[in-house]
């Protein structure tokens, strides 16, 4: 068992990563499974810097030069460069230092070839070739991804619920959803099969966590353009149900009290930032009409924000992000917002004196938009019903109702902060409570 990072004195841990590929070098082959194993727990407990500074072309140029002189053989490479990508993927990174490199040739090249063969084709191989390709670059050719969808997908069509099988499933969708919603993908059969393993899922649970998060990431990427499919994905396959329930089942999972450090907690907080992150391009890029199962979500994702605060600074940002999307991209009611608690975590995170700034920013965000789209119902209001005569009293019954809810001083600090945009200069010779209400 190695020695957690946070019980390392003195070490640092990129430099620790350098001198175990140079050690890989000089290693037999079952000596060099025994030290990836070693490297891929030192890339584990890795944050997104130091894993940043690790990744380099010339690190990249090393393993390709250890294949080509024959002193590493392609099932140990791609042991050690798959979990490369399962870090660069988990941990939301854009690193491109490999699209350059001798060894992303040198395997573009071989999955190609491999392809190609009439008789004789290693359909492992090509499997494993393929999950190196998708997870480690940032931007495909037509003809590799017209090679890797197909064979990615005949892997993540098994339904055996043995360990192995999940764990092929498993690295197959994490793969392919890494392919971005900009790269086009021929949609239908594409789009089938992955809707098939969802629904499949759905009754018998065949598939890890992390499985299943992909799976709807590949769908979510891919349906974005198509408005007539936007209800399928609400509707018949329950997608903000289901984030709900995995989003509340991950909670559980982790103990809040601990620092991400923690091997077990880190995993755990990795998948629930995942699903988040998944949540908010759905809000923002389908612009849900429906507000079906939105109250428990909202109600989740408070919770969820109220836990991880303290420790976990970044799943406490993403969830203010998803906030603002909600109130500026979709029709979810602000009244269920303020009924469950998201307003208020706001406005608590503002008046605290050790809130961090970027925080700070989401939450002010929230609030823009949240006026911007009261102020739209005012006006429609105004519009309709509202005649002269009864202007002054309308605002004297907002104000009342701001100052009961103490949310009056809170609004003007808010306004405050922003009087050095010129955006907002004119805001602040106007009457704050009506701007709100």
């Amino acid at each position: 068992m190695r020695i957690s990072k946070g019980a390392k004195i003195g070490k640092n841990i990129c430099c620790e990563y350098a001198e175990l590929v140079v050690e890989l070098e000089h290693c037999t082959e079952r000596e060099q499974k025994r030290k990836i194993e070693e490297m891929n727990e030192v890339m584990d407990e890795m944050n997104k810097e130091e894993l940043e500074s690790v990744l380099t072309e010339e690190l990249f140029n090393k393993f390709e030069k250890m294949i080509e002189e024959k002193k590493i053989s392609l099932e140990n490479v791609d042991m050690l460069l798959k979990h490369v990508g399962y870090c660069k993927k988990m941990k939301n990174m854009w690193v491109d230092c490999i699209n350059e490199s001798l060894l992303n040739k040198r395997f573009e090249k071989m999955i190609i070839d491999e392809n190609e063969k009439k008789e004789g084709k290693n359909e492992s191989l090509l499997v494993d070739l393929c999950e190196c390709s998708l997870l480690l670059n940032n931007v495909f050719n037509s003809e590799l991804k017209f090679i890797c969808v197909p064979c990615l997908l005949k892997v993540v069509l098994k339904k055996e619920e043995n360990e192995e099988t999940q764990i092929e499933v498993e690295m197959a969708l994490l793969a392919l959803s890494c392919i971005e919603l900009y790269d086009f993908i021929e949609q239908e059969p594409y789009l089938n099969e992955i809707k098939e393993i969802i629904k499949y899922h759905q009754k018998h649970h065949n598939l890890t966590r992390l499985a299943y998060q992909c799976a709807w990431e590949v769908v979510l990427k891919r349906y974005y353009r198509h408005e007539s499919l936007i209800k399928a994905i609400i509707n018949e396959y329950h997608y903000v149900r289901e984030a709900t329930r995995e989003l509340e089942e991950m909670k559980r999972c982790v103990d809040w009290k601990r620092m991400s450090c923690e091997q077990e907690n880190q995993k755990n907080t990795m998948m629930i930032l995942k699903w988040l992150r998944t949540i908010s391009f759905f809000l923002f890029y389908y612009s849900l009409k429906g507000q079906d199962n939105c109250i428990e979500l909202i109600a989740c994702i408070v919770g969820l924000f109220k836990d991880s605060n303290e420790n976990y600074e970044k799943i406490a940002d993403v969830c203010i992000e998803i906030f603002g999307i909600m109130i500026e991209n979709t029709s979810i009611n602000e009244v269920d917002l303020i009924r469950n608690g998201a307003v208020q975590i706001c406005l608590d995170e503002i008046v605290k004196t050790t809130s961090k700034d970027y925080l700070n920013v989401s939450c002010l965000r929230f609030f823009e938009y949240l006026f911007k789209r009261l102020n739209k119902k005012l006006f429609l209001i105004c519009e309709e019903y509202v005649v002269e005569a009864n202007w002054n009293l309308f605002k004297r019954k907002a104000f009342i109702m701001c100052e009961e809810e103490g949310y009056e001083d809170v609004i003007f600090s808010y306004c405050c902060s922003l009087i050095r945009n010129p955006e907002y200069i004119e805001l602040m010779s106007n009457d704050v409570t009506v701007y709100l209400f």
